[in-house]
């Protein structure tokens, strides 16, 4: 009998016997993801060019690395940003790496 309890067990887990429901399975998407969606939408792209002829492509690139939580070797840091993962918080990250507060519209 416990062989069959087992293999019973052994088979849900193989076969993802999950029975929660499928809208509580889905996991929401990650802090990392969020600012990578941030960071591609074509507003931020617009705000990447307005502060690349304000600043130097290191500076900026420094900053980028920066919203993602890596150091300046592109390793992953603890630190990040604690700014929201939206548009409203990209601006005013990039404002503060990139121009120390000074400049931003």
């Amino acid at each position: 009998m416990r062989h069959v309890i087992l293999g019973c067990l052994l088979f849900l887990a193989a076969c993802g016997g999950d029975l929660r429901k499928e809208a509580a399975a889905r996991p929401e998407p990650s802090e990392a993801a969020r600012r990578q969606a941030v960071a591609v939408s074509v507003e931020a792209q617009a705000l990447l060019k307005k502060y690349s002829a304000l600043v130097r492509p290191d500076r900026l690139d420094t900053c980028l690395r920066a919203w993602f939580g890596e150091n300046a070797s592109g390793d992953s840091s603890s630190r990040r940003p604690i700014y929201k993962p939206d548009l409203d918080g990209f601006r005013s990250f990039l404002c503060d790496c990139a121009t120390h507060g000074e400049d931003c519209q």
